[in-house]
């Protein structure tokens, strides 16, 4: 288990790797800037209010890097011997400007550095937070810092990074300098679409399948089951809202005879708080479609920074064959054009139906360091075990088109 500390620690002047990053900063600039780690749960309630004011302002952001999020994250999932390992850098006037949002987990006998609120709970475009003034010289400091504690970790195994991002681009020139592998590898593709201009515009740009799908359907659910669309924004309407999701996530996966990562405790009591954090700030929204008064789908967004983000569904398996999901979706996206947002974003996933909407598409990446002779051995495997399982799908994938029928 990593030990546990009980105060805010200021890393150490003289640890290796800590002049490295220093000397890339103009004279004077390195004093401006003090660097510590907070790895108890107290000092990392208390920033809320900072950790949020500094992602409004930071180069990078995303729903995922709220305070919120992450916090949630680590009450409902942040035990079994986790340790908090934030890195925080503070300017000459004490303002929060940096933020590293991790956690250390031992596996096997290696430490490693994980972002906070990415295991179970699939987010996406992490990255460090950092005030969008001086990024370059913030972030060198931060990465000082992260060399400073160097003895408390082994490795870092950092999903969901954003593309273009701050670590995506520092971690392979940093891990080098400290004398350890890096491989950045591709994570997920998230669709996405645009929602600036007219909506009708954009469903003529749509198939002519697909949109005539749309509008029949739209129609027939109208006409014929007095369908009602309805939004959850206040806590309260959002609370209903998300028991109403998980009523009908669980009827439809139990209908698949197949296992939902989404459909146990330990999410719903994560999305629960979360849900009720995120709409005191208006930040998280529940569409339904209701049936003759009856919900029939529900689809549950978190919006930030003008963006929509699709995170989950739930659908009555009595209504799919009306395509109630596909109606309620396309209220939505019309809701993003009326609304001005920027963007309506599916978020992980290849799944065919989120191609009838938008062919743009974003790549997020997974950056594994290895830092400690353990480390690089346990990365080592790791590739073995990848390279093993591509093998067996390209195989499955060759002897299935030479027993398909022609």
């Amino acid at each position: 288990m990593c030990e546990t500390l009980t105060k805010v620690r200021q890393p150490d002047a003289a640890a290796p790797g800590l002049s490295l990053a220093d000397a890339a900063l103009p004279r004077g600039v390195a004093d401006e800037y003090q660097v510590a780690l907070i790895d108890h749960q107290d000092g990392f309630r208390d920033l809320s209010g900072e950790w949020n004011g500094l992602l409004e302002t930071a180069a990078h952001k995303s729903v995922f890097l709220k305070h919120q999020w992450m916090y949630s994250w680590w009450t409902v999932h942040g035990r079994g011997g986790l340790r908090l390992f934030i890195i925080t850098v503070r300017d000459a006037q004490h303002r929060l400007v940096g933020l590293l949002p991790f956690y250390c987990e031992r596996v096997w006998r290696v430490r490693v550095l994980r972002f906070l609120g990415a295991i179970h709970e699939a987010p996406e475009y992490l990255d460090a937070i950092v005030h969008r003034e001086q990024t370059q010289h913030i972030l060198l400091r931060l990465l000082a810092g992260l060399a400073s504690f160097r003895k408390e970790y082994d490795a870092l195994q950092l999903t969901d990074l954003m593309d273009g991002g701050l670590l995506a681009a520092a971690l392979p020139a940093w891990t080098a300098a400290q004398g350890g592998r890096c491989h950045l590898l591709p994570w997920m593709v998230c669709p996405y679409l645009s929602t600036l201009g007219n909506f009708e515009t954009y469903v003529q740009s749509l198939s002519s399948n697909h949109r005539y799908n749309l509008r029949r359907r739209t129609r027939r659910l109208i006409d014929q089951h007095q369908a009602v669309f309805e939004i959850a924004v206040d806590p309260g309407a959002v609370g209903n809202a998300m028991e109403a999701l998980f009523d009908l996530h669980t009827k439809r996966w139990s209908q698949k005879a197949a296992e939902s990562k989404f459909d146990n405790e330990l999410s719903w009591a994560f999305h629960r708080r979360l849900s009720a954090a995120l709409a005191e700030e208006g930040a998280v929204r529940v569409y339904l479609l209701r049936c003759a008064g009856r919900v029939v789908a529900a689809y549950y967004c978190l919006v930030f920074d003008r963006r929509l983000y699709y995170y989950q569904a739930g659908m009555d398996p009595e209504f799919q064959k009306h395509s109630a999901g596909m109606v309620l979706l396309g209220r939505i996206i019309e809701e993003c054009f009326q609304q001005e947002l920027l963007e309506f974003d599916f978020l992980r996933g290849r799944e065919a139906y989120k191609f009838n909407w938008t062919q743009q598409t974003r790549q997020t990446w997974a950056c594994e360091t290895a830092l400690s002779p353990g480390a690089k051995a346990l990365q080592s495997s790791r590739h073995v075990v990848r390279r093993t399982r591509a093998m067996v799908r390209n195989l499955q994938k060759k002897l299935s088109s030479k027993i398909s029928p022609h």
